[in-house]
């Protein structure tokens, strides 16, 4: 099954609106390691399964395999974070 890829309002891939909307509500915090932490446990929170994250105060490229539709990038705040489903 081939899911669609969309773009959020940043032009970011982001392929589930409800991990863009988890991964955005952790993003509080100025400390890169604790939101990536925060957004991991959400994510699985609300999706379920593993996920993994990346954060940075600078963006990034990348390159995936999309599954299901569970990967989003996203900015907020000058903090990029990218999360996935493995």
């Amino acid at each position: 099954m081939i899911v669609s890829k969309n773009l959020n309002h940043l032009g970011f891939t982001c392929c589930n609106k409800e991990l863009e909307e988890a991964m955005t509500s952790s993003m509080n915090s100025k400390d890169l390691l604790g939101t990536a932490d925060s957004i991991q446990k959400k994510a699985e929170g609300k999706l379920g399964g593993k996920f993994e994250t990346v954060v940075s105060a600078d963006d990034f490229a990348y390159k995936s395999h999309f599954k299901d539709g569970k990967t989003c990038k996203v900015e907020k705040d000058g903090q990029y974070a990218l999360a996935w489903q493995p």
